[in-house]
This record gives C-alpha cells, structure tokens and sequence, in this order.
C-alpha cells in the first residue's frame, strides 16, 4: 500500500516519485516479483491521507482507494525510482496490517452498487456548467482548459470529468469512494459550483 496526499482515480496517470526506505523495499519486491511471473503488471494500492504526512509513518488513511499499475519506471542504484503509474480499479481496505516493511493491508473489490447512468440532459447540464466555469478561470487570467470529454466516447464520463475540472483531493475522494453514476455526478457538480462562485467573487474583487 502506497499511501499519499493525493487521490487516483481509476484510469488517472500519476508520476509517483518514491525515495523512502520502505517504498524503497516495496517497490523492488514489486519489480522482482513482476520479472518472475512475466505478463504480471506489478502493482499496489493507493489511499488517500486523511490526516498526517507521507513521509515517516504515522498517519490517518482513508478505506477506499485505487490499485494502480507501474507502466514505466527509472530506477536509481540507490533503490530511489520515478515511477508512472496508472489507476486500474477501486478496492476498500477490509483490515489494515503492520507498517513493517511497508504499509501493508487486506482489501476487497468496490464496485458501483448502482450502475445506472443519469439521463443524457443531466451529463449535458453539467457539461455546459463546465465550459462555463472554464470561461471564467480564462476570464480571471487562467489558462484555456481542455474541453471534458464527450459523453458518448464513455460508458460514464464521471472519472474522466473528475480528472479534468479543478477539484480539491476532498471531492475527488468523494467521487472515488460513490458508489453510483448519479451519485458522483452530483458531487461534480457541486465542485463545479464551488468553483464558479469562488472564481466570481475574485473577479467582482477585481472590478
């Protein structure tokens, strides 16, 4: 287990930059079992830290969280390494074990318990919140964002729209740890809110 101040969600790219001693040992037992069994992708959970530092021990993680695989890597003689990992799929953490040598847990699959997607018109309105809020993040001098990506190119968009509107790591865990289309649509666009009326109140403060 890989615990960090960040959220994976599931089909996200993370560059993950590992220079602990125990990350250390984690990640060369990973790569060794990994040359040993050829086709195995070498991977390990990532959670989010509710409360701590990464660095040292002694934190407070969230249950649910993302397995991710190793896709590249530069390895260091000195066992530090830059990995590019991608998120594959949401387990929850059912018991956490000893730290030593690593964070160590058991966990199971977690999966929607509602898979029903939200009528088109939904994803459209939120959509269109979207560009809006991206106008005004140009507006108040930010850059132009990537437009989110289309409904029909996914069975459900909301990962990929999580990914690309600026949310905070509490919204993001919250999309991760939804257990429905709906329901993780619902909290995007609260966060787009958040957002559009944050940017507004900048912008009025400028005028």
């Amino acid at each position: 287990m890989f615990p960090l101040g960040s959220v994976l969600l599931p089909g996200e790219m993370m560059p993950l930059r590992v220079f602990e001693p125990r990350y250390r040992t984690m990640v060369a037992q990973l790569l060794a079992a990994g040359d040993a069994n050829p086709g195995r992708e070498p991977g390990f959970g990532v959670v989010l830290i509710e409360r701590g530092f990464e660095v040292g021990g002694g934190d407070v993680r969230t249950n649910v969280g993302t397995w991710a695989h190793i896709v590249d890597k530069r390895l260091e003689s000195d066992g530090r390494a830059m990995l590019l990992c991608q998120g594959i799929s949401r387990f929850e953490v059912t018991e956490w074990l000893d730290d030593d040598p690593f964070p160590l847990a058991r966990i199971a699959p977690y999966e929607d318990t509602d898979g029903t997607r939200a009528p088109a018109r939904i994803y459209d309105e939120v959509a269109l919140e979207a560009e809006e809020l991206f106008d005004l993040i140009v507006e108040l001098g930010g850059p132009t964002p990537e437009p989110l990506t289309p409904i029909d190119e996914v069975d459900d968009p909301t990962f990929a729209w999580a990914m690309e509107l600026p949310m905070g790591e509490a919204d993001r865990y919250a999309i991760l740890a939804a257990r429905s289309p709906i329901d993780r649509l619902t909290i995007i666009a609260d966060a787009i809110a958040t957002a559009a009326a944050g940017i507004q109140f900048r912008l009025g403060e400028q005028a």
